[in-house]
């Protein structure tokens, strides 16, 4: 029982992280979209 709900955490995390990252990677293109957008 331990274990799965230890697997199942890890899974959680796993897909967390992966949202995470891909937001963080769509805000930084927008923020360098938004700078290029200005400086020109």
């Amino acid at each position: 029982m331990r274990r799965a709900e230890l697997l199942l955490s890890y899974e959680q995390r796993a897909v967390a992280d992966a949202l995470i990252a891909e937001f963080d990677d769509s805000e930084e293109a927008f923020c360098r979209q938004w700078t290029g957008l200005t400086r020109s």
